[in-house]
């Protein structure tokens, strides 16, 4: 189910807004759901999380390693959810989902104490076809690449495209 977490920006919140419409709505469920796979792992026992494949990923054991990398999570998590709410009419199904996303943000708090102590680390870098120098221009310009090369008319409700969207493709 994980794929990568689409890291826009050091800021959880303006990462979250750079995110196109349809990426608002997938991560929430993505970010979610490393978030529960972390929970899961730290020993947390909850049926209202999302279930943990079991499978090794990078986001999963970068956001374990340090309280850091769990707190910007989380706080993308948070932003992803208040962007979905600002730019969306919230659907039946949607707004399950973003309870289901709301609970695990709430279940994130009470467990931030298993996470190790520490400051971010660099964000995981698992794709990478794109030479460009710093790891967050690495990040958007196969965001820019994904979404401009993708066909499909991406759409920022309420929200400027990003300007670095240009200039990174």
């Amino acid at each position: 189910m994980i794929n990568d977490v689409l890291y826009l920006d050091e800021e959880p919140g303006a990462c979250a807004v750079a995110h196109a419409d349809v990426h608002v709505r997938c991560m929430i469920q993505r970010v979610g759901y490393v978030l529960s796979c972390i929970l899961q792992r730290a020993g947390m026992e909850d049926a209202s999380l999302y279930m943990d494949s079991g499978e090794r990923h990078l986001w999963v054991d970068w956001g374990r390693a340090s309280r850091g990398n769990y707190l910007w999570l989380l706080s993308l998590l948070v932003h992803l959810i208040a962007e979905s709410d600002y730019r969306f009419t919230p659907t039946v199904r949607g707004k399950v989902k973003w309870e289901r996303a709301r609970h695990v943000a709430a279940a994130c708090l009470d467990m931030c104490s298993a996470i190790p102590a520490g400051s971010m680390t660099s964000v995981p870098m698992s794709f990478g076809v794109h030479e460009v120098t710093g790891l967050l221009d690495r990040h958007r310009s196969e965001y820019a690449h994904r979404v401009l090369d993708s066909g499909v008319d991406a759409e920022w409700t309420r929200r400027e495209r990003p300007e670095w969207l240009e200039e990174v493709s």
